[in-house]
């Protein structure tokens, strides 16, 4: 995975379960590097823009995100945001490459499928909360049998 030519980011979640990061900058391998965090897999991570990277993690059934501006991680080096919820699934997360927007989706543990939004400037509907996209239990919203009847 890498934001453009000559770059190529490599992630792992190291045995103390916080996130690893080396990359190759073209002409060689930069060391591991660790940017905090407490996850039992491997965050989802976008590169949409060249020096931009945004990643998203459950940490226990809680989202937790951070990003890169090319120079400085935010919130911090080893610091995450909280981005709330109570997550059965891990997160996916989609980019448009040379665009602003971001795309969070997720199970809650309710079974609704939960979607968050980075607009350019904010997270929407904000930063811990979530618009609810239908429950994936019953996404039809009512019961049938295998003939369509109502049950």
């Amino acid at each position: 995975m890498s934001w453009g030519e000559g770059r190529l980011d490599v992630w792992a979640v190291h045995e103390d379960s916080e996130l690893q990061h080396k990359f190759w900058n073209g002409s060689m391998y930069q060391g591991w590097e660790s940017l905090g965090g407490s996850f039992t897999t491997a965050p989802q991570v976008v590169h949409w823009s060249e020096g931009k990277i945004d990643i998203v993690g459950k940490n226990g059934s809680c989202y937790v995100s951070k990003a890169f501006d090319g120079e400085n991680w935010y919130p911090s080096y080893d610091g995450w945001f909280d981005k709330g919820g109570k997550f059965a699934s891990e997160p996916a997360i989609w980019a448009n490459k040379g665009t602003n927007f971001i795309y969070v989706l997720g199970v809650g543990e309710d079974g609704q499928l939960k979607l968050q939004i980075w607009d350019g400037y904010n997270w929407q509907p904000a930063g811990d909360q979530y618009w609810d996209l239908g429950d994936t239990q019953n996404p039809y919203g009512k019961s049938v049998d295998f003939f369509g009847k109502d049950v």
